[in-house]
Order: structure tokens, then sequence, then C-alpha cells
């Protein structure tokens, strides 16, 4: 049997559980929030970081998309890459 005082207490300290259920549920979302937030600046960053090695690489040689774009017409590029027989790379 349970008494009054018992039933009580229980209520009490499942009132004061949900408080921290919900103090902890609040930690986390801010958490998760905070981490997006920081991952869309690393990635923001890494693709500003990108186009200006892009930009510095056309800069210092200016004809390089034009040699790629030869080298690729020579070798292939992709699936209708030629067959080198020391390039060990997987498609």
């Amino acid at each position: 049997m349970t008494t009054p005082d018992a039933l009580a207490t229980l209520t009490e300290r499942l009132t004061r559980l949900e408080a921290r259920v919900e103090r902890l549920t609040r930690a986390v979302r801010a958490y998760v929030d905070l981490t997006d937030r920081r991952d869309h600046i690393a990635t923001q960053e890494r693709r500003d970081a990108f186009e200006r090695l892009i930009n510095l690489e056309l800069h210092v040689f200016p004809h390089l998309a034009e040699d790629i774009r030869g080298l690729h017409g020579i070798i292939g590029d992709y699936h209708d890459k030629a067959d080198q027989p020391l390039d060990r790379r997987t498609p």
C-alpha cells in the first residue's frame, strides 16, 4: 500500500525529474544549433578558400584551364580515360 506521504514524495520527485529532462532537452537543442552553425560556417569557409585557390592558380598560371582541357583531350577524362598502366587511381 502506498501512503499519501509516499505518493507526495513520488510526485515531487517526478516533477523535479521532468524539470531536469526539460533543461537537458533545451541544452541538447542549443548544442545541435551551435554545431549546425559551426558546420555551416566551416563549409562556407572551405568553399571560399577553394574559390580563392582557383583564382590564385588562374592568376599565376593564366593558361592553366586551357592546358587542363587540352590534357583531358589527349588522355581522356573520367569514363573515356585512356588506359595508363602507371595510373593506379580508381575511377
